[in-house]
């Protein structure tokens, strides 16, 4: 017999979280957009400069993620030991 709970294991990949991420921004770029055709620059401006303060930490944590995964490796070809 199989398990009733077997169809409902889902698998989370890098890709599933970059969907959903992308997922999140549109609708976020939605509101955003929204509130800015209702003439509701308060409620806008705090979104898109949410927004922007979003993606310029995660590009941060990503350039240094990247380059200490560079730093590791490239040691030995640079003599890092």
């Amino acid at each position: 017999l199989a398990s009733p709970y077997e169809n409902r294991v889902r698998s989370f990949s890098v890709s599933d979280w970059i969907q959903q991420g992308i997922r999140r921004l549109r609708i976020v770029l939605l509101y955003s957009s929204f509130f800015t055709a209702m003439n509701d620059g308060l409620v806008s401006a705090p979104i898109s400069f949410l927004r922007t303060l979003v993606f310029q930490v995660a590009a941060e944590v990503l350039a240094v993620a990247a380059t200490a995964l560079f730093l590791t490796v490239k040691r030995k070809q640079y003599r890092h030991d």
